[in-house]
């Protein structure tokens, strides 16, 4: 299927048009014509959704049957100037709007046609926001009519509704191939009038020079359930941003739904403990994601995954396997390592016990019970819920994490990092690399490490205080620490996003999300 504005693309490449738009104009009711039915010809109009985001993308799907025992001829719905199908669109204020989308074809050159034999059709999609303003939030209607000679049909009206809006929940889905190619789109939690969806857009640098960025428009990804309480994005480590845009996750305390949005597909994997953290979705070149999750078992902590099959629609059943369990409240990490490293999974994993840190590094081909590669302790620090971990392309492993000085005196937090590489048994020790003491102790930490084009493997902890909005940023792994070169508010939720010079924090409201420049 090709969207209406990829069409009007093609032609202009092709014929020397101007680009597909709509030629709209306002209208009361009683000026758009209905056309005649006729039995042979169905025209249907099908919503991509029942419920969009303010400002999101609007897409319909256009459907033309020929139900009539001969074949048709009918000028082309995307490639005319003929105003044909003629759309109206009718506002939550009441006005109305008529339009068609098709290029303006140069004078003297006919429309394309298409010919529809006995039983056969046609698909396109439009994107209606594209043609007719729709930011106002409220129900829109549209409807279409084509007429072409003795041939007619109508699609019914389809109800469009738009909220403001209301977000709750953001990651940062990432990708990076062996050859430099990058990639980054910002995944969305919308609150609907009643239910909840995921939304993604892609994060575009603008000015990389001074570190402005932009995300484009937000298209619906998938239906959530209700007892959501995090929105996960996958890093993948294939050609750039193949596959990435397709699969999100949701998790509740109990389970986490896998879904695919091109194919339809989705995953339920149910867990037999309550999830006490899931971690980053890991998609492979061959199109496997694989998800994991900490979850809670009495004193214990374990860490749980499993790699769903290339998705090929429907719905399949999956349960977490069991990787590690190490005592307390542990916290973890995961990355893919490169595909010409054997695209394992890497998972870096923190665990007090007596005034000490324990911090290790385990890798896990997806098929071989997972492997411990590494260990250290960083004694009279302990873990305190926050981690992040990258390869590089030569299988160096970057692992940190946030830890909180043991003792009774004056809160302390710090950054702790220790390193590795894929395939080898490591020893190298811990190493505090960082040391703040906020004022009313810590809100948060955000940490993302990320491979740049250039190869070299940089990272970010973003550190905010409880009582004011100034933050710190520590960057990775030299451990320097300077302000953010923008203001982070203080009460968002936050996803870290690498730039081409900077990395950019998305913050997101309830009503808005923002890209700031670390």
């Amino acid at each position: 299927m090709i969207s209406a504005r990829r069409w009007g693309f093609l032609c202009a490449l092709a014929f020397g048009a101007l680009p597909a738009i709509a030629f709209a104009s306002c209208h009361p009711a009683s000026t758009f014509q209905e056309s005649r039915p006729v039995s042979d010809l169905r025209f249907r109009v099908v919503p991509r959704a029942t419920e969009w985001l303010q400002g999101a993308d609007v897409i319909v799907d256009l459907e033309i049957d020929n139900h009539g025992p001969e074949a048709v001829d009918l000028i082309h719905p995307m490639m005319n100037g003929e105003r044909q199908p003629l759309f109206r669109l009718r506002r939550p204020n009441g006005e109305e709007v008529t339009f068609a989308f098709g290029a303006r074809w140069p004078e003297g050159k006919p429309s394309r046609r298409i010919k529809l034999g006995k039983g056969q059709g046609w698909r396109g999609d439009l994107i209606v926001s594209d043609a007719a303003n729709m930011t106002d939030p409220g129900s829109y209607e549209l409807s279409a009519a084509l007429e072409q000679g003795a041939l007619a049909a109508s699609a019914a009206p389809v109800k469009l509704e738009v909220y403001p809006a209301r977000f709750r929940r953001i990651a940062a889905a990432l990708g990076r191939d062996d050859s430099g190619v990058v990639g980054a789109e910002a995944v969305i939690l919308q609150v609907g009038k009643s239910k909840l969806s995921a939304v993604a857009g892609l994060v575009r640098e603008t000015h990389a020079d001074i570190g402005e960025a932009s995300i484009m428009n937000y298209v619906p990804r998938a239906d959530v359930p209700v007892d959501t309480v995090d929105l996960l994005a996958p890093y993948t480590n294939t050609v750039g941003m193949k596959s990435l845009d397709r699969w999100v996750a949701a998790a509740s305390h109990k389970s986490i739904l896998a879904v695919e949005s091109t194919s339809g597909a989705r995953a339920r994997i149910s867990v037999s403990a309550p999830i006490a953290a899931a971690l980053t979705p890991l998609l492979g070149g061959d199109r496997r994601l694989t998800v994991s999750a900490l979850l809670e078992r009495g004193d214990e902590t374990e860490l749980a995954a499993t790699t769903l099959s290339e998705p090929s629609g429907g719905e399949q059943q999956a349960s977490l396997t069991r990787v590690g369990a190490w005592p307390g409240r542990a916290v973890a990490a995961a990355t893919l390592a490169p595909e010409k490293l054997g695209g394992v999974a890497v998972f870096a994993v923190a665990y007090p016990e007596t005034e000490a840190a324990v911090l290790e590094l385990w890798q896990w081909d997806r098929v071989a019970p997972a492997e411990r590669i590494g260990r250290a302790e960083l004694r009279g620090w302990i873990p305190e819920g926050a981690m992040a971990v990258g390869v590089r392309s030569d299988g160096a492993i970057f692992a940190s994490g946030l830890v909180r000085a043991a003792g009774r005196e004056a809160p302390r937090w710090g950054i702790v990092c220790f390193d590795g590489k894929v395939g080898s048994r490591n020893s190298a020790p811990a190493r505090l690399v960082a040391e703040v003491s906020p004022e009313g102790g810590l809100l948060d930490a955000h940490l993302r490490y990320f491979e740049s084009k250039a190869g070299s493997l940089t990272g970010v902890a973003l550190l905010r205080p409880v009582r004011n909005s100034g933050a710190t940023v520590v960057e990775l792994p030299s451990g320097k620490v300077r302000p953010p070169a923008q203001a982070i508010p203080s009460r968002s939720q936050i996803a870290l996003i690498p730039g081409q010079t900077t990395w950019y924090a998305a913050t997101l409201t309830a009503e808005s999300v923002e890209l700031r420049s670390l």
